[in-house]
């Protein structure tokens, strides 16, 4: 059968391929910002285009309608998915971080900041807003924030869990600096953005740890931060208030950090 002996084929043809041109052109123009969930938007897309054209063959005009106001809404949606994306990039780029980032595998993606409850997810965007930014800038907080146990409640947030992993994590990557493992600064940059390391204190460049004896006062605090994380295994208030959950959650009266009883050496 020829196209040109069945123009309702080549109507079909026509609607459902432009359709799918105009749809796909929306999607892959923003592909940069894509987040988890847009595969299945385009595979999604794909099959209602192919149910268009089906319809539109057999001239099911008024399930056709209905199926293209389908895709319609799902292109609708998958841009409110990039422009999620895109803020979260956008603001970074200025160097608006989100403060959790360094403690979480990923930003949440929009059906995970919307539907957070419904799929048990931290309600992250909220316990950021909420708890730790105010109590970073020394403002009071919310009454959700005010205890471990109403921070799980309310948002599904398990505080000292994430504090703990984040300074066992700062422990490791201590260690690993204190062994030579990074031997350039890309190295020590591309463990930290992959994740596997975190954010330590440490001297600047151009400065040897090993040009210093144990009574020397420069840098003092820095060495003894460092020295902290290779030698003991408690978190101290100076480890505490060097990463941003920690010291909100401190500063809030959340979480209580103590002294070690003995100094760990300054080596």
């Amino acid at each position: 059968m020829s196209i040109r002996k069945n123009p309702q084929l080549l109507v079909a043809l026509a609607v459902s391929l432009l359709t799918l041109i105009v749809a796909m052109a929306q999607i892959f123009t923003q592909w940069p910002y894509s987040e988890a969930g847009h595969g299945y938007i385009v595979i999604g897309l794909l099959a209602e285009c192919g149910i268009l054209f089906a319809l539109v063959f057999f001239k099911r005009y008024v399930p056709a309608f209905v199926i293209f106001m389908l895709i319609v809404s799902t292109v609708i949606y998958a841009n409110i998915k990039f422009e999620w994306r895109r803020d979260y990039i956008t603001s970074a780029q200025r160097g608006d971080y989100f403060v959790l980032s360094p403690y979480i595998d990923s930003y949440p993606t929009f059906e995970e900041h919307v539907l957070a409850d419904f799929m048990d997810k931290p309600r992250w965007i909220a316990f950021a807003n909420d708890c730790v930014n105010p109590g970073l800038k020394g403002e009071p907080v919310s009454a959700k924030c005010r205890t471990q146990s109403s921070i799980q409640t309310n948002y599904n947030v398990n505080v000292m869990q994430l504090i703990n992993a984040h300074h066992a994590k700062m422990r490791r990557t201590a260690e690993r600096v204190q062994q030579g493992e990074f031997n350039t600064k890309q190295a020590f940059s591309g463990c930290l953005k992959s994740k596997q390391c975190a954010m330590i204190p440490l001297l600047p460049e151009s400065v040897n740890m090993d040009q210093f004896d144990e009574k020397s006062d420069q840098y003092i605090d820095i060495r003894r931060s460092f020295w902290t994380l290779v030698n003991t295994d408690q978190l101290t208030p100076g480890i505490c208030d060097f990463f941003d959950l920690c010291k909100a959650m401190k500063s809030s009266g959340v979480v209580t950090v103590e002294m070690p009883t003995e100094e760990p050496a300054d080596n």
